[in-house]
């Protein structure tokens, strides 16, 4: 799999994963000279994967979404964006919600699996965020 979010496989996944790092707060006080940088501890921000699936039917698009939907409970998962893997690197995600959906007739939409001739394609937003672990 070259794309996935946990155990969801995807033709085409976009988007830039946000890895935690140290963050800082700059304090400017009135009346005072300069500024003070502080530490305010290693986390990473949300962000948005938008991911994109073929399908020869309406019917199995429209039941795919319902999974895509409900299948993130709150649990970590592994990501794979553009063939590199998370795994391994300490970090883990945790899918926040889908926050939009959308089923579009693509007949003419290059779908890198051989076997599939597509005529509907599944694209939603998944909003993630990332955890150290």
């Amino acid at each position: 799999m070259s794309n996935s979010i946990g155990a969801l496989a995807f033709d085409n996944l976009k988007g830039t994963i946000d890895l935690p790092q140290m963050r800082r707060e700059v304090e400017n006080k009135s009346g005072d000279d300069g500024v003070s940088v502080f530490n305010t501890g290693r986390r990473g921000n949300t962000f948005e994967l938008t991911g994109e699936y073929a399908f020869g039917t309406y019917a199995l698009a429209r039941t795919a979404e319902s999974t895509w939907r409900n299948t993130f409970t709150g649990a970590t998962v592994d990501i794979t964006l553009g063939g590199v893997n998370f795994t391994g690197t300490g970090v883990a995600f945790v899918v926040l919600e889908v926050s939009a959906s959308e089923i579009k007739p693509m007949p003419f939409y290059h779908c890198p699996r051989a076997n599939v001739t597509p005529a509907w394609v599944l694209s939603a937003t998944f909003r993630v965020q990332p955890v150290e672990v």
